[in-house]
C-alpha cells in the first residue's frame, strides 16, 4: 500500500511505494532532504503457551517480555520481520571530518552535510528518490505555492482581527477615561461682609467628664474663656449652658470667603460619598486633643493662672470642632500658602479666612497626616465673584 506524507520544509504532499519505508532522498519540489516515514507495524496475535489464551499486542513490542493477562505467566512476544532498509550507492565524496549537523544514521554513501534548501557540490551525489524509487508528488510547484498562500492567508486572518480588537479596546479605554468626570474645574466664591458665624459646641463625648465635673469645668470656662488671637484668625472657647462653645472670628488681616461646594455636582457627590471616611482622622485628633485641653484648663485653675495664650489648641480643638469630615479635608491655597477650612454649614458651603485683597485661590485637599489617611485629591480654581452675608 503506498505511503503518503508531506515534506517538512515546503509541505508538498508526496506518495511512494511501501517498500521505500525508511529510505532517504530529496523532495521533488524543494529538493530538501527527507526520510520516508515507516508505517506502524501490524498487531501481533499469538497464543499463550501455558493456558492457550489468544493475545493481541501492538507490533512495536515485538520481542519484549510480557505477562499473560489470564494466567500471569511470563512470555516473550514473537518477533516480526521488519522490511529491509535499502541503501543507494552514491558517488564518493572527499574524505574529511563530518560536520556537526550531519545525519548520524545515514547509510554509507550518502553525503555527510546538507545545506538549507541549497544543494552543494557534495550533495550532487545524493540520488533523488523520485526517479530512483518511483516517488510521485501529488502537488507540483503550482499547488505548493497555493498551499503557501493559504498559510499566509490563515496568518493574516488571525492578525487582522487581533489588531482590530486591540484598537477597539484602546478606543474604549480612552473614551471611558475621557468621559469620566474629573475632580477639577472652576468654582466661584463670595467675600462675606458680615462675619458672625453660629456658635459650635465641642462634642461632649470627647470631654469624657462626669456630670458634676463637667458642670464645674463649664463654670470655669464661662468665667475665664480661652481667647486665641492672631493676624489670620481669632478664636474664643468658653463655657455655656449647653456645653463648651467655640466662636470663630476674623483676624486683623483676613475676611471670610465662602464656597458653595454644590456648584459642581460631581465634586459634591464625591465629598458626600466619602464624608464618613474623611471624618475619621478628625475624630482621632479630637479624641487626643480635647482630653489634653481639659487637663490643661484644670491645671491652670489650680494654679490660678489665666487661660489666655494656649494657641496650640486653636487648630486641634477649635478648628477641628468647627468643621466636619468635608471641611477637615479642604484648604484654600492663596499665593502658595494653604489656609484650612475653618467652618462648614449644613448647606454644603465651606468657609475660609484669607487676606482681604484675595480675588482668586485654589481649592484642594490638605496633605494627609499619615499615608493611610483618606485624602481629597481634587483641584479647583476659585474666583471671587461677589459679596455675601454669613447666616
Amino acid at each position: 500500500m503506498p505511503i503518503e506524507f508531506t515534506c517538512p520544509r515546503c509541505q508538498t504532499a508526496i506518495q511512494v511505494p511501501d517498500e521505500s519505508a525508511g529510505k532517504k532522498g530529496r523532495c521533488p519540489n524543494c529538493q530538501g532532504k527527507v526520510r520516508v516515514p515507516t508505517p506502524p507495524l501490524p498487531e501481533i496475535e499469538f497464543r499463550c503457551p501455558q493456558c492457550a489464551v489468544a493475545i493481541r499486542v501492538p507490533g512495536q513490542i515485538a520481542g519484549r517480555k510480557i505477562r499473560c493477562p489470564h494466567c500471569q505467566v511470563k512470555l516473550r512476544v514473537p518477533a516480526v520481520a521488519a522490511p529491509p532498509v535499502e541503501t543507494f550507492a552514491a558517488a564518493p565524496t572527499a574524505p574529511g571530518p563530518a560536520p556537526a549537523d550531519s545525519v548520524a544514521d545515514e547509510p554509507a554513501g550518502f553525503p555527510t552535510h546538507v545545506a538549507d534548501n541549497v544543494p552543494s557540490a557534495a550533495d550532487q551525489s545524493v540520488p533523488n528518490l523520485a526517479p530512483a524509487l518511483g516517488l510521485t508528488s501529488t502537488a507540483g510547484p503550482t499547488v505548493s505555492k497555493t498551499l503557501r498562500r493559504r498559510q499566509k492567508s490563515s496568518l493574516g486572518a488571525l492578525v487582522v482581527p487581533f489588531v482590530c480588537l486591540s484598537l477597539l479596546s484602546a478606543i474604549g479605554v480612552w473614551f471611558f477615561w475621557a468621559s469620566t468626570p474629573k475632580l477639577e474645574g472652576t468654582l466661584t466664591a463670595e467675600r462675606l461682609t458680615e462675619t458672625e458665624l453660629p456658635t459650635v459646641l465641642i462634642d461632649p463625648a470627647h470631654l469624657n467628664l462626669p456630670q458634676n465635673k463637667l458642670r464645674d469645668f463649664l463654670e470655669t470656662l464661662a468665667k475665664d474663656p480661652l481667647r486665641v488671637k492672631g493676624s489670620l484668625m481669632r478664636l474664643e472657647i468658653r463655657g455655656g449652658k449647653s456645653g463648651v462653645e467655640i466662636i470663630p472670628e476674623v483676624g486683623t488681616e483676613t475676611v471670610f470667603y465662602r464656597v458653595n461646594l454644590k456648584q459642581d455636582k460631581f465634586l459634591w457627590k464625591h465629598l458626600t460619598e466619602h464624608r464618613d471616611a474623611f471624618d475619621k482622622p478628625r475624630q482621632a485628633e479630637l479624641a487626643i486633643a480635647v482630653p489634653e485641653f481639659v487637663r490643661r484648663i484644670e491645671q491652670r485653675q489650680r494654679e490660678a493662672a489665666s487661660n489666655d495664650g494656649m494657641s496650640e489648641f486653636r487648630t486641634s480643638v477649635g478648628v477641628n470642632s468647627l468643621v466636619k469630615g468635608i471641611g477637615y479635608q479642604l484648604q484654600a491655597v492663596h499665593r502658595g500658602e494653604g489656609h484650612r477650612c475653618v467652618y462648614e454649614d449644613h448647606d454644603g458651603r465651606a468657609y475660609f479666612l484669607l487676606p482681604r485683597t484675595a480675588t482668586s485661590f485654589e481649592l484642594s485637599g490638605r496633605p494627609p497626616a499619615t499615608k493611610s489617611d483618606p485624602h481629597f485629591s481634587g483641584r479647583y480654581d476659585v474666583t471671587v465673584r461677589g459679596k455675601g452675608k454669613a447666616k
